[in-house]
């Protein structure tokens, strides 16, 4: 397996996970969260998928999907780029200069584990019947 291998493989278990905690979820279910003040399932979702954006597309020098392909539209939310869930509930620090390529990519294959794992144990939570990824 050649790096490049390693990193699609990577990034392919990462959207893996949020497929699967987030599969067969209706609207009360990606609404849910456990108490007033923590992250519903479906934000949690979206944070992940626009990370995600946000790094590929720097990374890449390239518009977000989130503003250029109009998906905003979709989710009726404003064309911000800078929105992609940190600064909101989070006190996560911005990295000046931002990390090497290595680091970022690494950093986004572990966002998404993080976050696809905190996202089937608030589905366990719900209900705990459903199946986990484990």
């Amino acid at each position: 397996m050649d790096h490049l291998e390693i990193i699609a493989d990577g990034m392919s278990r990462g959207r893996g996970v949020l497929r699967r905690a987030i599969d067969g979820l209706d609207h009360a279910a990606l609404q849910y969260r456990p108490a007033e003040h923590t992250n519903p399932i479906g934000w949690l979702a979206w944070h992940i998928a626009r990370i995600e954006d946000m790094h590929v597309a720097d990374l890449l020098e390239e518009g977000q999907l989130w503003t250029d392909g109009g998906w905003h539209e979709r989710f009726g939310m404003p064309s911000d780029a800078r929105d992609f869930g940190t600064r909101q509930t989070l006190d996560e620090p911005r990295f000046q200069p931002l990390s090497n390529v290595g680091v970022r990519i690494n950093s986004l294959i572990h966002h998404a584990a993080h976050h696809g794992g905190q996202i089937d144990y608030l589905r366990g939570l719900r209900d705990p019947s459903a199946d986990g990824l484990a």
